[in-house]
């Protein structure tokens, strides 16, 4: 069965049964079902270490999100992919590492250093080379699995079927189930100025991007076919956002056409 890591930004923080229930039937209903393995957002314990996208204190977890889940058996990741490391905000990051001190949970690592850190003090969580590391190759991946426990690949990648064929560890790679600017962007500076912004403590511009006006033609959301062939043999996959009207999808690599899903009463979704 493919397993999930699905964006914590559309959880439903106020119940954790419906949000769990809602994705379970997103799941069915797009991808012929599936586990959800994790929740992948921050915590409400701040960390200058995040990064990827800004994160929110409204959206992010709290420790009893982290409880309740783990409970049911689905980890949390923490965002932690900022590209860079400093003693300082290690030393402010650990409080938030020991909340999700144990095998459930993960962390998305793109700097090194902070991955043998968390190898070294933390070794039960388990260390996710993020998509931001930029991985292309099969040494690539070869190399980062000698410090993180699983790789995951840009979107872009989904597209070269030999290359996803020829790698010889599909059991620790993940892949993108759906896919927004990243699939098409071929120099995602965002990333490297939301670190920057996140290890300083600056305010984010969210007019940083490599498409600046041109955004809408790498925004559509995508989603990938996971039983064409080229999947064979993979399993974990992450979810990304959705679209607000409840996830009328765009599926641009298929034939169905997918219907308006409701949201179960008293289950409002966020962002």
């Amino acid at each position: 069965m493919n397993r999930f890591s699905i964006s914590g930004r559309q959880f439903n923080y106020q119940n954790v049964e419906n949000a769990i229930n809602f994705w379970q039937f997103y799941l069915a209903k797009f991808y012929g079902g599936g586990h959800i393995e994790s929740f992948f957002n921050s915590l409400k314990g701040r960390s200058p270490l995040y990064g990827g996208r800004p994160c929110t204190v409204e959206y992010s977890f709290s420790a009893q999100h982290v409880q309740a889940l783990n409970a049911k058996g689905i980890g949390v990741m923490l965002t932690l992919s900022n590209h860079y490391f400093t003693a300082e905000a290690y030393a402010e990051t650990i409080p938030v590492l020991e909340r999700v001190d144990n095998p459930f949970n993960s962390a998305a690592i793109v700097n090194d250093e902070l991955a043998r850190r968390v190898a070294q003090d933390f070794p039960n969580i388990q260390r996710k080379a993020s998509v931001i590391k930029q991985i292309k190759t099969l040494d690539d991946i070869h190399r980062a699995l000698e410090l993180y426990h699983s790789v995951v690949l840009d979107p872009m990648l989904n597209d070269d079927a030999n290359f996803l064929q020829a790698i010889d560890c599909k059991d620790k790679i993940v892949l993108f189930a759906n896919s927004r600017c990243l699939y098409k962007c071929s120099n995602p500076i965002c990333y490297k100025y939301i670190s920057k912004q996140m290890i300083t403590k600056g305010k984010w511009d969210k007019t940083v991007c490599h498409h600046k006006d041109g955004r809408q033609a790498v925004d559509g959301l995508t989603v990938f076919d996971l039983t064409d062939p080229r999947f064979a043999g993979f399993t974990s996959f992450k979810l990304i956002p959705v679209p607000d009207e409840h996830l009328k999808l765009d599926y641009r690599q298929t034939m169905a056409q997918p219907s308006l899903i409701p949201t179960r009463a008293g289950s409002p979704m966020i962002r």
